[in-house]
């Protein structure tokens, strides 16, 4: 099974991109277990999100509305590479786990107001 450690072999900044709930706990469980945290602490039972940021220390954070806001649109330029990842794909083994062209949100509400909370 790939491990969310094996994520920071990307070269640049990992952007972890859940599609549920579920999938989101799925991955904040899969996180803790490998040591990671949000705040210096576990993120296993932390409020779900749809993204996330990975960090080389095991951190994770949540990307804010500039973020959210990269995500969605095309176009958008950064001075370091920035690797979206759809968690759903890669946890299930599938090769094309990268997101190369975003869609519009298939999640309902307002994810910024949700998760990542330390």
């Amino acid at each position: 099974m790939r491990t969310v450690t094996e994520l920071l072999k990307q070269k640049g900044k990992t952007i972890i991109y859940c599609s549920s709930d579920g999938l989101s706990r799925l991955f904040l469980k899969n996180a803790a277990a490998e040591g990671f945290t949000i705040g210096g602490e576990s993120p296993e039972g932390k409020e779900p999100s749809d993204l996330y940021s990975l960090g080389q220390d095991l951190s994770i954070s949540c990307p804010g509305f500039a973020g959210h806001l990269a995500f969605r649109t095309t176009g958008w330029s950064s001075p370091v590479p920035v690797i979206y990842v759809d968690y759903g794909r890669y946890v299930t083994g599938q090769r094309r786990y990268v997101i190369r062209k975003v869609r519009a949100a298939k999640r309902p509400g307002n994810s910024l107001k949700r998760g990542c909370r330390a």
